[in-house]
């Protein structure tokens, strides 16, 4: 009893694609032709004017004094606090090998895009809006890896 079924399920399942490939349905194409409006669809942007670019050869002395006036932040800039890890032997393993693929998948063999990724990571720890882990933030965002444990 248990043969004849089984015989015959293995039958269907070769006969029923065959069949279904032999009669294939038919695809009707609708041929629907959108009509666009005459002229310009986009409004002609109105381009402000700009100042005219004049470049000045200043000695790098200059230039970087020249730069010093130009603050690009006027708020304090304390330097940042050393990175420690808290968590067993197992967690520094997968935190490891978390920071050594996001750097590898970002930055490939280039040495200061490796030391900027993994900057860049340590800084998304620290700040309250990414997850609390090297996993969570370098996986952040790439669908079931979000939910590696911690």
């Amino acid at each position: 009893m248990l043969r004849a079924t089984l015989i015959g399920i293995s039958a269907l399942a070769i006969v029923g694609p065959a069949l279904v490939v032999a009669n294939p349905p038919t695809i009707v194409h609708a041929s629907k032709r959108v009509k666009l409006p005459a002229g310009r669809v986009v409004p002609q942007a109105e381009v402000p004017e700009v100042e005219p670019v004049k470049f000045v050869d200043l000695s790098p002395e200059d230039a970087r004094a020249f730069n010093a006036t130009v603050p690009f932040s006027t708020d304090p800039n304390p330097a940042a606090r050393p990175f420690r890890f808290a968590g067993g032997p197992e967690d520094l393993a997968r935190a490891t090998d978390c920071m050594a693929a996001g750097i590898l998948y970002e930055a490939g063999d280039d040495t200061l895009g490796e030391r900027a990724v993994a900057q860049v990571v340590l800084n998304r720890l620290r700040h309250p809006a990414f997850p609390k882990t090297v996993c969570g933030v370098v996986f952040e965002g790439a669908g079931p890896f979000d939910r590696l444990p911690v």
